[in-house]
């Protein structure tokens, strides 16, 4: 076993190891080598169009474990400038059929995070993913090593999934007084659509177009995800939720986009009956793991 820095020759090897664990995730792709060139060397900068506020200096790091020259085992991290603050996983992923290689990467990232100061580990949103927080659970090998490193499960979220098309056709239900004020940038690809009754807010629901590193591919230029979609405490369960979306869903299908991708926290019931009743179908839960340090 071998343990070297990331370096253009280990291209192929990786990708063939990344496209292993995504092609099965929503929305179901695979990634070119050229792809996962770029994506790395945007590190920690892929978000930014959406976070400009977490513009701030950073380092970054890309570390493999090698078996007979083929990448095993892999992980890319950022890190602040100043001490005590978050050491921040932007991706890992190790072969199933081998624990000690991840095991060892696990080991080589605490020693990383022990010479920065950091004061924890966290999961970012998967860099080879649509945005997804933390990592699917169906990657087990993967969940039950970092358990086993003393990592704990912070957050559980499920992606759901569902098609626009049925709504593109469907009338509005009456207004009722409500009226709907969007906000559209699209040079970030984010749709925010806020609802008012007068003056008074009710509930905003945002959507974000597939990430700009990946936003090129013909195969993912009719996805969407769901970024936020939130109520006023005043308004809850009053159908303002349902209506929001559904907004958002018609207004995405006149665009051409066909599926829709959300991720909601496996304890918050209400969410999940919402994105049911509005025909979104279960894919795979997703751990967001963290350790302090």
């Amino acid at each position: 076993m071998q343990i070297v820095e990331y370096h253009e020759k280990l291209l192929p090897s990786l990708t063939r190891l990344i496209n292993q664990h995504i092609a099965a995730i929503p929305p179901g792709f695979t990634l070119s080598e050229d792809e996962v060139g770029q994506i790395i060397r945007g590190g920690g900068s892929l978000w930014l169009l959406h976070f400009p506020e977490e513009r701030e200096p950073y380092s970054t790091g890309t570390i493999c474990v090698l078996e007979h020259r083929e990448v095993v085992a892999a992980a890319q991290w950022t890190l602040p400038k100043e001490a005590d603050g978050i050491f921040t996983l932007e991706w890992i992923l190790s072969d199933p059929k081998s624990w000690l290689p991840l095991k060892t990467l696990l080991h080589l990232l605490e020693k990383q995070v022990e010479m920065s100061g950091c004061r924890s580990i966290e999961c970012g949103r998967f860099s080879f993913g649509v945005g997804w927080p933390g990592l699917p659970t169906t990657w087990k090998h993967i969940i039950d090593g970092m358990r086993d490193a003393g990592y704990r499960q912070s957050q559980t979220w499920l992606i759901m999934q569902g098609e626009t098309s049925i709504h593109a056709t469907l009338t509005p239900p009456p207004s009722d007084g409500l009226r709907f004020y969007w906000n559209m940038n699209k040079p970030s690809l984010e749709w925010d659509v806020t609802a008012y009754r007068g003056d008074i807010l009710l509930g905003e629901c945002q959507v974000w177009g597939i990430p700009p590193h990946l936003e090129d591919r013909p195969d993912l230029a009719d996805w969407a995800t769901v970024e936020y979609l939130g109520v006023e405490p005043p308004f809850h369960r009053q159908g303002f939720g349902r209506r929001l979306l559904a907004e958002q869903m018609r207004f995405h299908a006149r665009r051409g986009i066909q599926h829709f991708i959300v991720w909601a926290q496996t304890d918050n019931l209400a969410a999940r009956k919402l994105n049911e009743s509005l025909g979104f179908a279960y894919g795979p839960e997703l751990a967001v793991m963290e350790k302090s340090s």
